[in-house]
């Protein structure tokens, strides 16, 4: 009896650890609904909606490899800035990975723009990580590094 207990107490304390940083396929769902409001917000320059899923200390380094803080990432995506007659690009998003680790998630996903009446397309892998504040989650930051064709 006791050698079943050891070997039962090895198991658990060997393989829980793992269990407990992948994330549950709601999760994974939930942070993919994060992204897709995201990547709306900023394809449709909705400032408002972005402000509300951008943490107060917000951070990002665009694809030009600027950092940008949550303040002039709201100003870039301000209606105003949007070019007037210009239809958005589509953009897909696929291959997300998700971490979680207490009150931080770190996703990684992949952006692919297609650019309307054409059939040019890119895409862009973005690492995001988000932080639970007051029982939502927030970007807190993002990375974008374009992806060769």
């Amino acid at each position: 009896m006791f050698k079943i207990l050891v070997k039962i107490g090895l198991f658990v304390s060997l393989f829980l650890p793992l269990l407990s940083h992948a994330a549950p396929k709601d999760n994974l769902s939930e942070f993919h609904l994060l992204v897709d409001k995201l990547v709306a917000a900023q394809r449709d320059f909705d400032s408002a909606a972005l402000s509300e899923l951008l943490h107060s200390d917000y951070v990002e380094i665009s694809p030009a490899g600027e950092v940008d803080h949550r303040k002039e990432v709201l100003s870039f995506y301000d209606k105003s800035h949007k070019v007037k007659g210009q239809n958005s690009p589509k953009i897909e998003i696929s291959e997300l990975e998700t971490k979680i680790d207490g009150k931080y998630a770190f996703v990684i996903a992949k952006e692919t723009f297609i650019i309307p009446n054409s059939e040019r397309k890119f895409s862009m892998r973005v690492s995001f990580t988000l932080k639970k504040t007051h029982g939502s989650w927030l970007f807190y930051n993002a990375q974008y590094t374009g992806i060769r064709p």
